[in-house]
């Protein structure tokens, strides 16, 4: 507390309890906020995909890419995705990335080398077909249907 006289010593003490009054409200503004921060990045929101693989041969490339980074991810055919075989993902993306408009792109590739792609997969509980090349009936390599089995 500064003290020059008998008013400084009410100043001092009043602008030393408005710097005290400061410091809580920033220290529990700033608490408020990480605490957000780290509740929101726990909320991330999660994906299962169900792919079936009925090109009529083996996948031995299938990516999720994030369209909002560009990250590839791995490589979910690895030790090849057999023909009618099913293979479960799943990925989540954190509240931000939503909003932000997150999209993936499903790309996948044959032993036979088709490769195809579909550019707007969203967080959600989706089975998805990948179709042959000559099986395509529309603009896209996927179906959001599970196969008879």
């Amino acid at each position: 507390m500064l003290s020059n006289g008998a008013g400084n010593a009410a100043t001092g003490s009043c602008e030393s309890f408005v710097f005290a009054v400061s410091l809580i409200v920033a220290q529990l503004f700033c608490g408020e906020k990480a605490k957000n921060r780290k509740t929101r990045s726990l909320d991330r929101r999660a994906g299962t995909y169900t792919f079936y693989n009925k090109t009529g041969e083996t996948v031995t490339e299938l990516y999720l890419i994030n369209n909002l980074t560009g990250e590839q991810g791995p490589n979910y055919a690895v030790n090849g995705f057999a023909a009618d075989a099913k293979y479960v993902i799943t990925r989540s993306a954190a509240p931000e990335e939503i909003e932000a408009g997150f999209s993936m792109t499903v790309a996948f590739k044959t032993e036979g080398g088709y490769e195809a792609k579909f550019e707007t997969l969203h967080i959600e509980e989706a089975p998805i077909t990948l179709l042959a090349q000559d099986a395509l009936t529309g603009a896209t390599p996927i179906s959001f249907f599970a196969p008879a089995e």
